[in-house]
């Protein structure tokens, strides 16, 4: 899957490293993709309503506060 400028800016504005390539996760959305950088390897999912933000927040929270290890959500 060739590199947008979406996920190039986003790799930039979150110093995430330089992009070195981008695949789609198996079984999932199309638009959640895996994105490989200098730096490791980030999950990035677009989000559209204010509703599924707040939900992944207090996963993602609850589920570090127990020990199990997720993603930190940026939000832009």
């Amino acid at each position: 899957m060739p590199m947008d400028r979406v996920l190039a800016q986003v790799a930039r504005e979150f110093e995430l490293g330089t992009p070195i390539s981008v695949e789609p996760l198996a079984g999932g959305s199309v638009h959640v993709v895996k994105l490989t950088t200098s730096r490791g390897s980030y999950v990035v999912k677009p989000v559209y309503q204010a509703v599924e933000l707040e939900l992944y927040s207090t996963v993602e929270r609850t589920l570090n506060a127990r020990g199990i290890r997720q993603a930190r959500l940026f939000r832009t």
